[in-house]
């Protein structure tokens, strides 16, 4: 059974490494399904063998962490999101679990190694070919359509996951050339591979991976000192030699790989904003810690910040500003999504491990200088390893969120269990008696395993409808126009959803089929079509609520539907989670529009009302242009002159003209200074609005002001067929007209200058 153990823990592994190298969760039930049958394996092995299993006092603290947050996930308010992170939960989980129970034994210690350096080999390899230009060859280009690398990022989606695995993996291998019981050519290649990772740390780019890197290069010298400590003379001289090479390498390679990153990324900002981004995540940061300070004790929810923010929006933040998913600081987002409970038991659980790898090394050579034996420890190269790992994570994820992708936290999982001392052979390390350690063990491993499955198996199935389409991007990271067949696409996303609904499935359908609505002529199939779009919006939004798009396009299609009252309520929705988003999806620009519709649509029968939808529209407009300076263009000035004429026009009608002239003016004076009066004729309308009000006055016998306004009338009007030129014949019959008008007065002698 050990051997069935150890090859599916292998493959989980190397699936979660090499094909889980997206946030998709798809991909990462590949390695969760397959962790699983490995627990419940486990959990039969330590229930019914007589022979040693491992177990450590740290198990019992991370099995109430593990507790917490599955119940957390379990109970947060979206539950497709909260999927996520049970995915993660798991595999994290049952990895930690196996390797420390059934696999808590030098041999899978050894193929764990294996498999994380074999796997790196190829994220290596990858990195090395996009630097040197050479024919790509990404996973990715088969998992993602249209998929187009982000800088030197190995198989991985984004530079800063690869960066952070690069950097893990540089200091795992050159523990393992200083340490391991390996022969002198296979310490060499280990070396020369920790190199090469050093090197991609740097070329990567990534700032969070450099100060990753620094801080794992400060561990790895402090335990490698520590490791020599009880040595002879000679065996410390030749510790000191060994780790010179590494250390000043990697001092080198951080000094140069930081000036070079810095660089790259401060083309068009000052240093610390090319060092820190801090105009963007500081500000992430802060909403973070208002979200936290509203849900202190156990967090608003899983992935809960993705929804949060945007209500939190910070007012130092720009709304053309990305919408940010995640918090770029996985510290606070334990705390936004999973409250100080969550905080403390993770940053427990990783502290305690790093100081017993810490302890570990300590002791180790206190061993090593009473055996008398060689300078070599495989033990002593995983601890040095797992530290300097831990250490790599916890600097990174000040900046970045790597523990969201599964590759990455398999990695920090692997880190963890390094630090742990091997069982040996014929022993038991249960703290507790044998029958209780082996049944509880034995019974959570189970347990975890068939949670694991049941959360696996139906998304694998659904992995397997997507790679038809390649469909496994987030929905931030998703184009519906880069759809190269959508039929196919349709087919994928239904059959994915009838298996796993999920709120992104439906949100994919429900915008495929608004496109092609987009572009049907026919007005039946295109109802046909913006129905089919509706339901898929109303799934969606249903299943996250928070995701404020699937109500906004809702509104969108009944707009065209004309179905105005269904239009103001999904805007309505929209609006609570959406209105900071105004430069990506101008919700109140529509929902202007959306009001003077209804005022249009209206404006026969009840003139009132209608002004009341113009005025409304007018307030959104401009609220549109507050929450988005860069809709402060043109077409915005056009539509915001229009809104006040149509109110004036109301006023107008009503036979208000004090009114009417105050918002005529205002649509004037908005638009006098682009130019484009002529194109919007507003000229030509106030001048009619003048020669109307001057002929309401001339009936009542109030001829001053008659006159008055016949003269305003003429002056608008004249400007206005001196921009067109004259070519519009009812402009000038009217001009003319006026004309005839006032020559008429002034013979009558009431023309007065």
């Amino acid at each position: 059974m050990n051997i069935i153990i150890y090859i599916l823990s292998a493959l989980s592994i190397l699936t979660a490494i090499l094909l889980a190298v997206t946030r998709s969760l798809h991909l990462g039930s590949v390695s969760l399904g397959l962790i699983g049958v490995a627990a419940i394996l486990s959990g039969l092995y330590c229930g019914t063998s007589k022979r040693y299993i491992g177990s450590s006092k740290l198990q019992y603290l991370v099995v109430i962490a593990l507790s917490y947050f599955l119940c957390r996930a379990l109970l947060s308010p979206v539950l497709d999101l909260a999927r996520g992170d049970l995915v993660l939960i798991l595999l994290s989980g049952c990895l930690y679990f196996v390797a420390t129970t059934a696999g808590a034994k030098a041999n899978f210690r050894r193929l764990v190694v294996t498999c994380v350096i074999l796997a790196s080999l190829i994220h290596l390899a990858a990195s090395y070919a996009q630097l040197l230009d050479l024919p790509r060859l990404h996973i990715l280009d088969y998992l993602v359509e249209g998929f187009n690398e982000n800088g030197v990022s190995g198989w991985f989606g984004y530079y800063g996951t690869f960066a952070n695995l690069s950097g893990i993996v540089a200091y795992l291998c050159l523990s393992l050339s200083v340490w391991s019981r390996l022969g002198r050519y296979y310490r060499l290649s280990l070396a020369t591979i920790g190199v090469l990772a050093v090197l991609a740390v740097v070329f990567s780019c990534s700032r969070a991976g450099i100060l990753g890197l620094l801080a794992g290069g400060c561990c790895f010298l402090f335990l490698l000192l520590l490791s020599s400590h009880s040595l002879t003379c000679n065996q410390r001289k030749s510790i000191h030699w060994i780790s010179l090479v590494p250390v000043v390498l990697g001092a080198v390679s951080v000094i140069v790989g930081g000036l070079f990153t810095i660089r790259q990324r401060s083309t068009d900002s000052t240093f610390a904003q090319a060092l820190f981004d801090s105009e963007v995540r500081l500000s992430y940061w802060k909403m973070a810690i208002e979200q936290a300070y509203q849900s202190p004790i156990f967090g608003a929810g899983s992935r809960s910040y993705s929804y949060e923010s945007l209500r939190l929006w910070s007012e130092e933040l720009q709304t053309r500003a990305a919408t940010p998913e995640f918090v770029h600081n996985e510290y606070l987002q334990l705390l936004a999504d999973y409250g100080v409970v969550g905080f403390l038991f993770v940053v427990g659980v990783v502290a305690c491990h790093f100081f017993w790898g810490c302890k570990r090394v300590y002791n180790l050579s206190d061993q090593i200088a009473r055996d008398g034996n060689h300078v070599s420890s495989d033990a002593m190269a995983y601890a040095i390893a797992g530290c300097s790992g831990i250490a790599v994570m916890a600097v990174h994820i000040l900046l970045d969120f790597p523990t969201h992708t599964a590759a990455n936290l398999v990695l920090l999982v692997c880190c963890l269990v390094w630090c742990l001392p091997i069982t040996k052979k014929g022993a038991s390390c249960i703290a507790v008696p044998k029958s209780i350690g082996r049944g509880f063990f034995s019974a959570m491993l189970i347990l975890l395993g068939l949670l694991s499955l049941w959360i696996a198996v139906p998304e694998v199935r659904v992995a397997s409808y997507l790679l038809k389409c390649k469909g496994f991007s987030s929905i931030s990271g998703w184009d519906a126009a880069s759809v190269s067949d959508p039929q196919l696409a349709t087919d994928s996303y239904e059959d994915a959803y009838s298996r796993s609904p999920n709120y992104e499935h439906a949100y994919k359908l429900a915008t495929i089929h608004h496109m092609e609505a987009v572009g049907i002529v026919d007005p039946v199939e295109r109802e046909n079509a913006f129905e089919k779009a509706l339901i898929y919006y109303s799934k969606a939004e249903q299943r996250h609520p928070y995701f404020f798009m699937s109500a906004l396009n809702q509104a969108l299609i009944n707009i065209d539907l004309q179905s105005y009252e269904s239009a103001e309520k999904a805007f309505i929705r929209a609006e609570k989670y959406g209105a900071y988003r105004e430069s990506h999806t101008g919700l109140y620009k529509r929902w202007a529009e959306l009001c003077y519709r209804q005022g249009r649509s209206i404006e026969q029968e009840n003139r009132e009302a209608a002004r009341v939808y113009y005025l409304r529209a007018v307030e959104l407009n401009d609220q549109s242009a507050s929450l988005s300076a860069s809709n402060r263009y043109r077409d915005w000035y056009i539509q915001q002159a229009k809104y006040l004429y149509s109110v004036g026009a109301t006023y107008d009608s009503l036979k208000e003209w004090h009114e009417a002239e105050f918002y005529f003016e205002q649509a004037k004076a908005l638009i006098q200074g682009w130019g484009i009066l002529k194109e919007t004729r507003l000229h030509y309308k106030i001048g009619q609005f003048y020669y109307k009000r001057a002929e309401e006055l001339w009936m009542g016998r109030q001829i001053d002001r008659a006159v008055h306004c016949y003269t305003l009338a003429l002056s608008e009007i004249a400007n206005y067929n001196r921009m067109t030129g004259r070519s519009e014949s009812d402009a000038v019959k009217l001009e003319e007209s006026t004309i005839e008008v006032l020559k008429y007065f002034e013979m009558a002698g009431l023309l007065t200058d």
